[in-house]
């Protein structure tokens, strides 16, 4: 240990001012391993040493999956409505085409029941077509996006995180605890 206790916590209180006021945890590392090097039986050290790597690490998962999981979801959400779009654009379509035929042959002949019931029948028909059609693409995208929202919310709340070098991590720990 060194001749002057105060010169190792003064090591170790500039540690935790970076790691927990200034949030700058490569430099805490920095200061947490020079106290363990000026005093090695310095246990506290070693703990925050463990915590500024476990902060690092957490932040730094975080933030890229978090960043990444919302890119996807939002990828997802844009191509389901572009989807739909243009499928609205061919039902659009489609029906205009039903429609201008069933006046000509409404204006070619002459009312008649048989002809408005094949009108009615091919608009019933095209809707449901296209509500089916507009339910599977959304099942689809849903479930495209379905992992994303999962990690999305699993880190949110910090869950997901691995140590860079556990080997060296338990080490510290070990020196912590001894």
């Amino acid at each position: 240990m060194s001749e002057n206790p105060n010169f190792v916590d003064s090591y170790t209180n500039l540690g935790v001012l970076y790691a927990e006021d200034l949030k700058d945890y490569d430099k805490a590392i920095e200061k947490f391993e020079e106290t363990i090097i000026l005093d090695p039986s310095n246990h506290k050290a070693y703990s925050n040493l463990i915590l500024a790597k476990l902060k690092i690490v957490k932040s730094e998962n975080v933030d890229w999956w978090q960043t990444s999981a919302i890119k996807k979801v939002t990828m997802c959400i844009l191509i389901f409505l572009l989807l739909s779009l243009i499928l609205m654009a061919l039902y659009s379509i489609i029906l205009s085409t039903f429609y201008n035929e069933s006046q000509s042959i409404i204006e070619t002949n002459t009312i008649t029941e048989s002809l408005s019931n094949i009108t009615t029948t091919t608009t019933r028909n095209s809707i449901t077509i296209f509500s089916q059609i507009m339910i599977l693409i959304g099942t689809v995208v849903l479930l495209l996006c379905s992992p994303y929202i999962t990690k999305l919310k699993l880190t949110s709340s910090g869950v997901e995180f691995e140590m860079e070098n556990p080997r060296e991590d338990v080490e510290d720990y070990d020196g912590a605890t001894k």
